[in-house]
């Protein structure tokens, strides 16, 4: 079987389906890759990573795979240039485009829309949408935090998590900064 990985065409898109690391698992399961020209490099992967765990660059795949990865909706020159019953698994977003299903129908391809996957426990590693939600709201904290110019510096003691603890000196006593969590009577014990 020949499985495709085509380049996004969807303005902003950067993901690609499949990243080199995973190409030399499917070809000992003994798959052909195929990936497009470029497919990768939006999101960091050249096309010499994808050559060196075995895949084969090819600009017109689609009309020869069984089996093509994408992460957005193809369009309607990528459907008219898919094999007839080809295997489609990619975000689809099968019910705000009618026509693509028509489309793809008309093709007699079987599409997995992976944004419909199940989220229960045995689908867990299936489950993109909270991969996905995962990595943009780590993303999200990161961003704001660069926006509003509040992300500490690698070197400031306050944010290391193994600097030791502060110590306070108000009026000749020595007091940790964690022991104001502590109820006062633990704090008398101590001779605070």
């Amino acid at each position: 079987m020949i499985v495709g990985v085509p380049k996004e065409t969807s303005e902003g898109e950067r993901r690609v389906a499949l990243v080199p690391e995973l190409v030399s698992r499917l070809s000992k399961a003994g798959l052909e890759l195929l990936v497009e020209n470029g497919a990768g490099v939006s999101a960091g992967f050249p096309d010499a990573a994808y050559q060196q765990q075995g895949a084969s660059l090819d600009s017109n795949f689609l009309s020869r795979a069984d089996i093509v990865l994408k992460v957005q909706p193809p369009n309607s020159s990528e459907i008219q240039s898919m094999k007839e019953s080809v295997l489609l698994i990619g975000f689809l977003a099968p019910y705000n485009q009618p026509e693509m299903i028509k489309a793809l129908a008309a093709r007699k391809a079987t599409a997995f829309a992976m944004e419909l996957m199940p989220r229960i426990t045995r689908a867990q590693s299936m489950d993109t949408l909270s991969a996905m939600s995962t990595v943009s709201g780590y993303k999200a904290v990161l961003l704001a935090a660069s926006r509003l110019n509040i992300l500490p510096a690698a070197h400031d003691r306050r944010w290391n998590a193994y600097s030791r603890p502060r110590i306070h000196h108000w009026g000749g006593r020595r007091r940790f900064a964690s022991d104001w969590h502590r109820p006062p009577s633990r704090r008398r014990r101590r001779g605070l």
